[in-house]
């Protein structure tokens, strides 16, 4: 969690003494804190929190949490497998995570997933790797064998994958002669504002005489505007970007929503400012 949401959260609980919330506000509270200790990899943090969930509403969510992060991420953390299937959809903030995590346990425990019906040659080939995030290790991404395009979180269980340790560190054996690319699933939370760079080459597993392949995923600060000003017609800025290099190159996207025809955007004028850079082939 960052330091700025720890320091909310801190907040929050702190005031619990003094302001006596309702049990309800209290289980919610640390259901959504579950949910972003899940973000940033924290698994301690994640039991901690809950530990102070003990509402029968809630009960199967949390087995179905702590089933996930046992079976899927290979955390150790003990649960009631009599109440995992029990799972109800509630109006929590993050109930869509809740919900895609219950699929995904669900998909691991699948008695036809691809890989146990064994239809795809497997090779010698082992993958092994690092994800950092601002050069810091990265524990609790999911990264597997990507066969096809598109995005779908149930793809991931649906051969070999690896749960990066708190190393960052993951390895996968005897890659399927298939695959692609290295796929990784890691929450939108810590990424969002970052930028990685795939390597030349992507994808060509197999034209290497080594058995062992190596991939990493490097997150870093993302490009963004140091100084914007606008004036009349005139648009000045200054980017800043960690990874600048004399091959990449820049372009600005200004889209503007005028409040007339638009239903969304409510009384307000809106200029949607994106940039975009590219690097530049040799």
């Amino acid at each position: 969690m960052t330091t700025e949401s720890n320091e909310i959260m801190d907040e929050i609980e702190q005031s619990f003494e003094l302001n006596k919330p309702s049990h309800q506000l209290k289980e919610e509270f640390y259901l959504t804190k579950t949910a972003i200790d899940m973000a940033y990899g924290d698994f301690h943090a994640v039991k901690t929190s809950l530990s102070h969930i003990s509402g029968e509403e809630h009960a199967a969510i949390v087995e179905t949490i702590k089933k996930y992060i046992s079976e899927v991420l290979k955390f150790e953390m003990a649960y009631e497998p009599d109440l995992v299937d029990q799972y109800i959809e509630n109006e929590n903030l993050y109930s869509k995570l809740f919900r895609e995590i219950y699929e995904m346990q669900d998909m691991n425990r699948n008695e036809h997933r691809l890989d146990s019906q064994d239809v795809y040659e497997r090779t010698d080939k082992t993958v092994v790797g690092q994800v950092t995030i601002d050069g810091k290790p990265y524990q609790g991404a999911i990264v597997y064998e990507k066969y096809q395009s598109g995005m779908r979180s149930g793809v991931a269980l649906e051969r070999h994958y690896s749960v990066t340790d708190d190393d960052g560190q993951y390895e996968i054996k005897n890659i399927c002669s298939d695959m692609r690319m290295v796929g990784i699933m890691i929450p939108w939370q810590v990424i969002h504002d970052k930028q990685w760079q795939s390597r030349d080459g992507r994808g060509v597993f197999f034209q290497s005489d080594s058995n062992e392949i190596v991939e990493d995923f490097e997150f870093w600060p993302g490009a963004e505007f140091k100084m914007l000003l606008i004036e009349g017609d005139e648009i000045h800025y200054q980017i800043q970007d960690p990874l600048a290099s004399r091959n990449r190159r820049y372009s600005l996207k200004v889209y503007f929503e005028d409040p007339k025809y638009s239903t969304n955007l409510g009384l307000w004028t809106h200029i949607f400012l994106m940039i975009i850079y590219r690097e530049r082939c040799h």
